[in-house]
């Protein structure tokens, strides 16, 4: 994930993720499941997978 902001949405089990852009706007969100994983863009080994994360939180 580059720049941006990520919102959490533990009832529906997603990840919705808008990274800024170039021109310093927000570009079209990508939407992650409870079946992916997040790449961090700041510490390139960094996977999160979004499984025990979910399972963690409950809904």
């Amino acid at each position: 994930m580059k720049d941006g902001r990520l919102f959490l949405e533990p009832e529906g089990k997603l990840v919705t993720v808008f990274t800024l852009q170039g021109d310093r706007r927000y570009g079209r969100p990508d939407i992650y499941s409870e079946d992916d994983e997040i790449k961090v863009s700041i510490f390139p080994d960094l996977v999160v997978n979004l499984k025990p994360v979910f399972d963690s939180i409950g809904s």
